[in-house]
C-alpha cells in the first residue's frame, strides 16, 4: 500500500490492511519515514505468512505501537514479538489470577510475590516486562535466596496459566536461573523445651502451642477441619490424602482464640515459629519409642513402600498404647522440671 495520513492530514503514516483470519489492522503507524513504514509492512505479510497472528492481534488491538513491534522486529527476531496476552496491563491480570487461586497459602505467597515483583516492574507494565523485572530482582536478593526463588516460581506460574509455557515468554523468564538456598534445617524442640513454652505464653497462645504440639497439626489443619474422640483426634488434612489421619489423643486441644499475627510475635519472642509444634510432635514420638512406620502415619506423612502391608487396623491396635507413652514421656519431663524447680528453691 502507498504511505498515506489519516484524512485530516495529521500524524504518522496509516497503516490499514485486512488479513484473513486476523481482520483488519487500522492504526497509526507511529512514524512519517516512509521506508520504515515499508518495513512495518513487510513484518506484517512476513507474521502473516508464518501464522504468526498474535503480535499482529496485539498490533490490531492497539496493546503495542507498530513501530515499537518493528523495533523489537529487527532488534532480534520475530520471537521476541509477544502476542496479545503477553502486552496486557500486568497488575490487574496478575490480581485477577491471585483472585482464582486454589488454596489459602498459594494465595498468600503469591501476593507477596507481586510486592516484591512490582518494585523491578515499569509503570503500566505488562508480562513482557516480567523477565528483565526478574532478572533485576535476582541482582537485588541475592542474599534472600529462599524469598528470590518463591518469588521466581509465582511468576514462571503465572505464565503457565495465563500464556503457556511453551510460549518465547515463558521460556525467557525460565532462563533466569534460581538462586542457591543453604538449608537451615530447624531443630524440633525437646519435650522439656515444648513443656516450658506452653507455661511461659499467655493462655490464648498456650493453648494453640499445645494443641499443635500434642496432634501434629499445623497452622492450616489447626483451622481446619478436627474432632476430638474419646482416645483420638481425627484430622482431616489440607495438602493431600495421606493427611487426613488420626493421631492418639495426649490432650484436649481446643481452637484457637487469637489471630496468627499475635501467635506467631509471642512465639518469635521465645524464638520458635507456629511450626516448630509440629516438629516438636514428632520429636515427642521418637522420644517415647513410637516406630517410625507409626511416627510416619501419625504425621501424615506419605508411605511408598516403606510400611508394605500395614493397616490402618494394625495401627488401632497401637493407638491407646502410644497415647500412653507419650504421656508418660510428658509426665516424666513435668516432674523433672519441678523438682528442678524445689532443688533452686531450697539452694535459695
Amino acid at each position: 500500500m502507498s504511505p498515506h495520513k489519516a484524512t485530516n492530514g495529521r500524524g504518522t503514516l496509516l497503516v490499514d490492511r485486512i488479513f484473513s483470519g486476523v481482520g483488519r489492522i487500522r492504526c497509526a503507524s507511529g512514524t512519517t519515514d516512509a521506508r520504515i513504514f515499508r518495513g512495518i509492512n513487510g513484518m506484517l505479510d512476513l507474521l502473516y505468512a508464518r501464522g504468526q497472528y498474535g503480535p499482529m492481534e496485539a498490533i490490531r488491538d492497539r496493546k503495542i505501537k507498530a513501530v515499537h513491534a518493528y523495533g523489537m522486529y529487527r532488534d532480534g527476531s520475530l520471537k521476541n514479538l509477544p502476542d496479545a496476552k503477553g502486552l496486557e496491563l500486568l497488575e490487574p491480570t496478575w490480581a485477577a489470577w491471585v483472585a482464582i487461586t486454589l488454596g489459602k497459602e498459594s494465595r498468600q505467597s503469591r501476593k507477596y510475590a507481586w510486592t516484591r515483583l512490582s518494585k523491578a516492574l515499569p509503570r503500566d507494565a505488562a508480562p513482557l516486562h516480567l523477565p528483565e523485572a526478574l532478572r533485576t530482582l535476582r541482582e537485588q536478593m541475592s542474599e534472600q535466596p529462599a524469598a528470590f526463588n518463591r518469588t521466581r516460581a509465582a511468576v514462571l506460574a503465572f505464565l503457565r496459566d495465563k500464556i503457556g509455557k511453551r510460549k518465547p515468554l515463558y521460556e525467557q523468564t525460565a532462563d533466569v536461573a534460581s538462586l542457591k538456598e543453604r538449608k537451615h534445617k530447624r531443630t524440633a524442640p525437646t519435650v522439656a523445651l515444648a513443656i516450658q513454652v506452653r507455661d511461659s505464653l499467655p493462655a490464648a497462645a498456650s493453648a494453640m502451642w499445645w494443641a499443635m504440639y500434642t496432634t501434629g497439626m499445623g497452622p492450616g489443619e489447626y483451622d481446619g477441619a478436627w474432632e476430638v474422640g474419646v482416645d483420638r483426634i481425627a484430622i482431616h488434612g489440607t495438602k493431600r490424602d495421606s493427611r487426613d489421619r488420626i493421631v492418639p489423643r495426649v490432650s484436649n486441644p481446643t481452637r484457637r482464640s487469637m489471630g496468627w499475627d499475635q501467635y506467631g510475635n509471642a512465639l518469635e519472642a521465645l524464638g520458635l515459629q507456629p511450626y516448630d509444634a509440629r516438629r516438636g510432635f514428632s520429636h515427642l514420638m521418637e522420644e517415647a519409642g513410637i516406630t517410625r512406620i507409626r511416627r510416619k502415619m501419625y504425621m501424615g506423612h506419605a508411605l511408598g513402600d516403606v510400611t508394605g502391608g500395614y493397616e490402618k487396623a494394625e495401627l488401632n491396635a497401637f493407638r491407646v498404647s502410644d497415647s500412653a507413652l507419650m504421656s508418660g514421656k510428658i509426665a516424666e519431663a513435668e516432674e523433672r522440671q519441678r523438682q528442678d524447680r524445689k532443688s533452686g528453691m531450697k539452694r535459695a
